[in-house]
């Protein structure tokens, strides 16, 4: 009867810190250019020696600009209504207020 709630003790024991590491390399992988698949590989590997290595020999964190869903369009910016496939379109529907 005990054997269930003790095999859950130790996934829960050694899954959750295995996972909060894996979430926390892939993600410091990726915030620095990197492949987050690879750095968990490295941290793994040896799990000091892994880690240890990935600390002291990391980049830089990438600074990315946000991502948009859309470009952002009006005068003043890279997407002028005139030269704008997206108003262009817009405006051959009618769906644009004049």
């Amino acid at each position: 009867m005990g054997e269930p709630f003790a095999l859950a003790f130790v996934v829960l024991l050694v899954g959750v810190p295995i996972y909060l590491i894996a979430s926390w390399a892939y993600r410091d992988g990726e915030s620095r250019g990197k492949s987050g698949w690879l750095v968990i590989l490295l941290v793994f590997s040896g799990p000091p020696v892994g880690l240890f290595a990935w600390l002291t020999l990391r980049p830089e964190v990438v600074s990315r600009p946000p991502m948009r869903s859309r470009p952002i369009v009006g005068p003043g910016t890279a997407y002028e209504a005139s030269t704008s496939r997206i108003v262009d379109v817009a405006r051959e529907k009618g769906s644009l207020l004049r």
